[in-house]
């Protein structure tokens, strides 16, 4: 079912909701999927409610939930999205969104969003058209601000050996900011981590991700989404497809699509499964997603 309905100081907010989840959708500024729950339970994204109900800042706003961005990161990726957003109905589970034309960088932002009839799944589709031929290369970004006191899961590769496994297989990529040893990053065989802490600082670690998807887990929930990767493919930011960012108040899970230089007209297309869950308390130095 799609209803419009007012949430949080907007009067227009798009809600999808079958039994078993909703998505709650700016339609005043952003967009943003603002919140994603199981029905009747809580947000697995983060909402910065002092930003929520309103538009036209002349600043930008993260306000928080999924949102698409344009990498490499630059003061062009700040574009203020804080005007209102046009929507059209695609089935009775799925909706486009379309941002206005951001005519100073030169292209235009959609995101397809469709509902599981009745399971808390959910495939987000970001697209970008070029509205001009681009400079230089550019990739979509596609974020989530998680809610504070989870943790992220990183599914590892299974564990080689040596002498029979002699090339790499991982890539890690660091922030000036980042410090290594940082107790909020755990490694095993399994996972690597990543908790949000309330009282630790800004950190950022970037992998090129081939094990196809990524977890957050929160209060017994977990919530999973696909990070795509093309074998080949040119990343940003050194070559990662997948970013972890975590602050005092929230942990983003950021996927990246490969870098690719458009023309006018050109589309590029970046593709997001998601799932929610009542998992209950989980050992995720042992544990694997599923």
């Amino acid at each position: 079912m799609i209803t419009i309905k007012p949430y949080a100081g907007w009067n227009e907010v798009l809600v999808l909701g079958n039994p078993a989840v909703e998505l709650f959708i700016t339609l005043e500024a952003g967009p943003r999927i603002l919140r994603f729950a199981l029905k009747d339970g809580r947000n697995i994204f983060k909402e910065y409610t002092e930003q929520l109900g309103k538009s036209g800042e002349k600043t930008w706003m993260i306000r928080g939930g999924h949102r698409l961005w344009v990498a490499p990161e630059l003061d062009s990726t700040y574009h203020l999205d804080n005007h209102k957003v046009a929507w059209t109905k695609l089935s009775e589970l799925s909706v486009r969104l379309q941002p206005e034309p951001e005519t100073s960088n030169g292209w235009a932002k959609e995101i397809d969003i469709t509902l599981s009839p009745d399971k808390s799944e959910a495939q987000v589709v970001h697209r970008l058209k070029s509205l001009k031929d681009q400079p230089a290369p550019v990739a979509l970004w596609a974020l989530s601000v998680m809610a504070p006191g989870g943790t992220a899961i990183i599914p590892q590769p299974p564990l080689g050996s040596h002498p029979k496994d002699l090339l790499p297989n991982r890539r890690v990529v660091l922030w000036p900011y980042t410090e290594v040893a940082d107790p909020r990053y755990t490694w095993n065989t399994k996972n690597m981590l990543l908790r949000q802490d309330a009282q630790k600082g800004p950190t950022k670690i970037g992998l090129l991700h081939q094990q196809g998807k990524v977890g957050y887990a929160l209060d017994g929930l977990l919530f999973t989404k696909t990070i795509p990767f093309q074998s080949g493919a040119e990343y940003p930011d050194f070559g990662v497809n997948l970013e972890l960012f975590s602050n005092e108040e929230m942990l983003e899970v950021e996927s990246l699509a490969p870098l690719g230089l458009l023309k006018k007209g050109q589309v590029a297309e970046h593709v997001e499964n998601w799932t929610l869950q009542k998992i209950g308390a989980t050992d995720w130095s042992s544990a694997s997603l599923h």
